[in-house]
């Protein structure tokens, strides 16, 4: 997904989160907001690992060309490993956030990113290759294959 789409689906979610749940807070409906698109980061790493580059725009562009990338080669693809967007870094904030509050908002925030990550690329783009969605599929790729 596009970050604009992220941002505004964000908005709407943490807005309906805190109409039903007031006891979240402000901070916390912020806290779940930023992260519902703020989790992205890691493509904005990834990029600077792969291309020695600290330039946003550059970075938006390559995640654009890599998009085209893995539609015309299809299975084929290889996609990169994008640490957040994984089930075990996911896993790890749901652990977390049972013992802080701050980490349940970062966890919700990061959910939901997930959910709509998850939908787009299986269901919109129908291209459920083209993301990693746990690490060990990562290495054993990388060591195995």
């Amino acid at each position: 997904m596009y970050p604009t789409q992220h941002i505004l689906a964000g908005l709407l979610f943490s807005a309906v989160l805190l109409l039903l749940y007031p006891t979240i807070g402000f901070l916390g409906a912020v806290i779940i907001f930023l992260v519902s698109f703020g989790i992205d980061v890691d493509h904005y790493f990834f990029y600077i690992f792969k291309k020695r580059d600290f330039s946003f725009q550059r970075a938006y562009q390559y995640s654009i060309e890599q998009g085209k990338i893995a539609r015309a080669q299809g299975k084929q693809y290889s996609a990169p490993l994008n640490i957040f967007h994984t089930v075990e870094a996911l896993l790890m904030m749901g652990i977390l956030s049972l013992y802080n509050r701050i980490m349940l908002f970062i966890f919700l925030g990061a959910l939901f990113h997930f959910i709509l990550d998850f939908w787009y690329t299986v269901y919109v783009l129908r291209m459920p290759y083209a993301r990693r969605y746990t690490l060990s599929s990562y290495v054993r790729e990388k060591l195995f294959l």
